[in-house]
Protein backbone atom coordinates (compact mmCIF):
# COMPACT_ATOMS: atom_id res chain seq x y z
CA UNK A 1 0.00 0.00 0.00
CA UNK A 2 1.80 3.40 -1.38
CA UNK A 3 0.71 6.94 -1.59
CA UNK A 4 -1.29 7.26 -4.95
CA UNK A 5 -0.96 10.14 -7.46
CA UNK A 6 -3.24 12.15 -5.68
CA UNK A 7 -2.94 13.80 -2.23
CA UNK A 8 -4.44 11.69 0.47
CA UNK A 9 -7.31 12.30 2.07
CA UNK A 10 -7.32 11.21 4.99
CA UNK A 11 -8.18 13.34 8.18
CA UNK A 12 -6.13 13.11 11.24
CA UNK A 13 -7.80 11.39 14.25
CA UNK A 14 -9.83 13.17 16.85
CA UNK A 15 -10.17 11.81 19.65
CA UNK A 16 -8.66 8.84 21.40
CA UNK A 17 -10.87 6.15 20.84
CA UNK A 18 -9.43 2.95 18.34
CA UNK A 19 -12.55 1.51 16.29
CA UNK A 20 -12.78 -0.51 12.85
CA UNK A 21 -16.63 -1.03 12.18
CA UNK A 22 -18.68 -2.46 9.45
CA UNK A 23 -21.87 -0.78 9.78
CA UNK A 24 -24.56 -2.81 10.76
CA UNK A 25 -22.53 -6.05 10.32
CA UNK A 26 -20.01 -7.89 12.92
CA UNK A 27 -17.70 -8.35 10.25
CA UNK A 28 -17.50 -8.26 6.47
CA UNK A 29 -19.06 -11.60 4.88
CA UNK A 30 -17.45 -12.73 1.58
CA UNK A 31 -19.39 -11.63 -1.55
CA UNK A 32 -21.46 -8.55 0.44
CA UNK A 33 -20.18 -4.51 -0.11
CA UNK A 34 -17.90 -3.58 3.03
CA UNK A 35 -18.63 -0.42 4.43
CA UNK A 36 -15.96 0.06 6.77
CA UNK A 37 -15.33 3.04 9.48
CA UNK A 38 -12.02 3.48 11.00
CA UNK A 39 -11.02 5.70 13.80
CA UNK A 40 -7.78 5.97 15.51
CA UNK A 41 -5.88 4.04 12.88
CA UNK A 42 -2.05 4.48 11.67
CA UNK A 43 -1.74 2.91 8.47
CA UNK A 44 0.14 -0.15 9.75
CA UNK A 45 -3.17 -1.33 11.58
CA UNK A 46 -4.88 -1.08 8.16
CA UNK A 47 -2.47 -2.72 6.35
CA UNK A 48 -2.82 -5.53 9.34
CA UNK A 49 -6.61 -5.55 9.11
CA UNK A 50 -6.54 -5.85 5.30
CA UNK A 51 -4.67 -8.64 5.48
CA UNK A 52 -6.42 -10.27 8.10
CA UNK A 53 -9.62 -9.93 5.74
CA UNK A 54 -8.26 -12.38 3.30
CA UNK A 55 -7.10 -9.65 0.86
CA UNK A 56 -3.38 -11.14 0.92
CA UNK A 57 -0.55 -10.05 3.06
CA UNK A 58 -1.25 -5.82 2.57
CA UNK A 59 2.18 -3.98 3.81
CA UNK A 60 2.47 -0.20 4.50
CA UNK A 61 4.94 1.85 2.39
CA UNK A 62 2.81 5.05 2.39
CA UNK A 63 5.14 6.63 4.61
CA UNK A 64 2.59 8.10 6.49
CA UNK A 65 2.55 8.64 10.28
CA UNK A 66 0.05 9.39 12.65
CA UNK A 67 -3.19 8.19 13.06
CA UNK A 68 -6.51 8.98 11.36
CA UNK A 69 -10.39 8.61 10.91
CA UNK A 70 -11.91 7.54 7.43
CA UNK A 71 -14.06 5.54 5.79
CA UNK A 72 -13.66 2.86 2.99
CA UNK A 73 -16.45 1.05 0.80
CA UNK A 74 -16.07 -0.87 -1.70
CA UNK A 75 -17.64 -4.35 -3.40
CA UNK A 76 -15.45 -6.97 -4.73
CA UNK A 77 -18.40 -8.20 -6.99
CA UNK A 78 -20.12 -5.10 -8.05
CA UNK A 79 -17.18 -2.28 -7.68
CA UNK A 80 -15.67 -0.60 -6.53
CA UNK A 81 -12.62 -3.05 -5.62
CA UNK A 82 -11.05 -2.17 -2.90
CA UNK A 83 -8.04 -1.10 -4.72
CA UNK A 84 -9.84 0.98 -7.05
CA UNK A 85 -11.75 2.72 -3.58
CA UNK A 86 -8.47 2.79 -2.13
CA UNK A 87 -7.16 5.22 -4.84
CA UNK A 88 -10.76 7.01 -5.49
CA UNK A 89 -11.95 7.33 -1.55
CA UNK A 90 -8.57 7.70 0.31
CA UNK A 91 -5.66 8.37 -2.02
CA UNK A 92 -4.15 5.02 -1.50
CA UNK A 93 -2.70 2.81 -3.78
CA UNK A 94 -2.24 -1.07 -3.72
CA UNK A 95 0.76 -2.39 -5.52
CA UNK A 96 1.11 -5.85 -6.33
CA UNK A 97 4.47 -6.48 -4.62
CA UNK A 98 7.04 -9.39 -3.46
CA UNK A 99 7.57 -9.88 0.08
CA UNK A 100 8.80 -12.79 2.03
CA UNK A 101 6.04 -14.32 4.04
CA UNK A 102 6.24 -16.59 7.54
CA UNK A 103 5.25 -19.69 7.22
CA UNK A 104 4.10 -22.26 10.35
CA UNK A 105 4.36 -26.00 9.64
CA UNK A 106 3.65 -28.85 11.78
Amino acid sequence: MVVGKKEPTLREAIGDEVTASFGAQLKPFPGQPINLTIREYSMAKLANLLSQMGSGPVIDDTGLVGEYDFSLSWDETNGPTLSTAGQEQLGLKFEPKKVPVSMFCD
